[in-house]
C-alpha cells in the first residue's frame, strides 16, 4: 500500500457501494466505469459542511466518491457517507481492512466538553456504516489521522492535553488497533503519546515517506521570528519528523505563510500546500504548492503567477494522481459562480469550493471537479491500488 494513499485489493471488505451515478463532470453516463467498488483512480472527498441542516442549524460533514472515467475525468461526486456528528471534520485516514476513518475535531460525549474522535465508515452496507471508533479524554481538537503501519494510527491535536493538567499543548498520539478473525478492522488500543510540547503550536497534517519516517506539520510554528512585511497574515510554520520517543526539526521553512496541507508525489517528493502565500496584501490573498528541494521549500505555483487570480483561494488537503499531478481541494474557491456558500466560514472567501488539479511542471492550476453540492471540500484522497 503507498504510504498515504488507499489499497483497494480483492478482499472481503470491497462490498459495494449501492451509488445512484447521475451524471459526469467529464463524460456520459455510459462512459462510467460499470462497477460497484472502489477501484484504483476513484477520488474520495470529504467536505466539512455539505449535510442537511441539523435541527440547530450546522450543517455535518459528507464523504463524497468520484469515480473516474474509462475516457479521463471523474464522474459527478455521489454521498458516501455522513452523520450528524459530523460538526467540523478535519481528517481522513485508511485502515488495512479499507475501513475509512474520518477524524471529527469536535465531538463531545454528552455535554462535556468537546475533545473530538475518529469515526469508522464501514463500506459493507448500504448506505455506509459510520461508528465512533476511538476517543480519548486527552483530546481536544483532532487534525489530523495517519496510518503509519498495520496496526497503527498517529493523530495529531493542536490543543491537546495529554497530562490533564488543563494546559494545551500541541500533540501526537499513537493508537494500536487490531482486527478480527476475518481481518476486519478491531477495536482500538490504549493511545500512547509520541510527541508533545509547547514547541507544538498548531500541529496538523501527518505524511509518510517511503523510508517509513512520519512527518508532522505544524502552520502556526515560527520559532525564528519571521515577520511578513506586505500585510500577509500568518508564520512560515515548521515541519517535523516524528520519531518513537519525541520529535526534532526536519525542516524550518521561511516562504510559507498557512501550510496547512502535505503531499507526496509519486516520485516521492514532498508538496507543501500552502492557503495564504500569494504575495498580496492579507485581505486578497491566495494559496501557493512548494516542493521539498535540497535544505529548504521551492515554490512551485501561485495564483498570481497563473494571471488567474483566486485560483486557489483556501487550499487545503490533496493527493497526487497516477500521473503525477496533484489534486487540491479548495474549501472556498468559486468556479461555477455559485456565490457565498452561507457558512461565513472562508479566509479568503466564501464560495462552495472545488477540487483543483496542479501540473507541477507547467505550473498550471485549473478546475477538475466542482459540485454545486459542495460547501467546504477540505481533503482529496485517490484510491490507489
Amino acid at each position: 500500500m503507498s504510504p498515504s494513499g488507499f489499497r483497494v485489493g480483492l478482499r472481503p471488505w470491497q462490498l459495494l457501494l449501492a451509488l445512484c451515478l447521475v451524471g459526469s463532470a467529464s463524460g456520459s453516463p455510459a462512459d462510467l466505469l460499470e462497477r460497484p467498488l472502489l477501484r484504483p483512480g476513484d477520488l474520495l472527498i470529504l467536505d466539512g459542511d455539505a449535510g442537511e441542516a441539523l435541527p440547530d442549524g450546522e450543517r455535518p460533514g459528507v464523504l463524497f466518491v468520484a469515480r473516474a472515467l474509462r475516457s479521463g475525468g471523474f464522474a459527478r461526486p455521489e454521498v458516501l457517507a455522513s452523520d450528524p456528528r459530523w460538526r467540523e471534520p478535519t481528517g481522513l485516514a485508511v485502515l488495512d481492512d479499507g475501513t475509512l476513518l474520518v477524524v471529527e475535531s469536535t465531538w463531545a460525549p454528552g455535554p462535556e466538553p468537546a475533545r473530538g474522535a475518529l469515526f469508522a465508515v464501514q463500506l459493507g452496507e448500504s448506505p455506509a456504516v459510520v461508528s465512533l471508533w476511538w476517543t480519548d479524554e486527552r483530546l481536544r481538537r483532532p487534525i489530523s489521522a495517519l496510518r503509519v503501519g498495520p496496526r497503527m494510527v498517529y493523530v495529531s491535536d493542536r490543543d491537546a492535553d495529554p497530562l490533564g493538567l488543563e494546559q494545551p499543548t500541541g500533540c501526537v498520539f499513537a493508537v494500536p488497533h487490531g482486527v478480527d478473525s476475518s481481518g476486519a478492522l478491531g477495536q482500538p488500543g490504549a493511545a500512547t503519546v509520541v510527541a508533545e510540547g509547547r514547541a507544538l503550536v498548531t500541529p496538523g497534517p501527518l505524511a509518510l515517506t517511503p523510508d517509513g519516517t512520519v512527518l508532522l506539520m505544524d502552520a502556526d510554528a515560527n520559532p525564528r521570528g519571521v515577520l511578513f512585511d506586505d500585510g500577509r497574515p500568518g508564520s512560515p510554520g515548521v515541519l517535523y519528523r516524528i520519531t518513537p520517543t519525541g520529535f526534532t526539526v526536519e525542516l524550518e521553512p521561511t516562504s510559507t505563510v498557512s501550510p496547512v496541507g502535505l503531499v507526496l508525489g509519486e516520485a516521492g517528493e514532498l508538496y507543501v500546500i500552502d492557503a495564504n502565500e500569494g504575495q498580496r496584501p492579507g485581505v486578497v490573498g491566495d494559496g501557493a504548492l512548494f516542493v521539498r528541494h535540497e535544505q529548504g521549500l521551492q515554490l512551485v505555483v501561485d495564483s498570481i503567477q497563473q494571471g488567474r487570480p483566486r485560483a486557489m483561494v483556501d487550499p487545503c488537503g490533496g493527493d497526487t494522481l497516477a500521473d503525477g499531478r496533484l489534486v487540491v481541494a479548495d474549501a472556498n474557491a468559486d468556479p461555477l459562480g455559485l456565490g457565498e456558500d452561507g457558512t461565513c466560514k472562508g479566509v479568503y472567501g466564501t464560495g462552495p469550493g472545488a477540487v483543483l488539479v496542479i501540473d507541477p511542471v507547467a505550473a498550471t492550476v485549473e478546475t477538475l471537479i466542482a459540485d454545486e453540492r459542495f460547501v467546504m471540500p477540505l481533503i482529496v484522497r485517490r484510491v490507489r491500488p
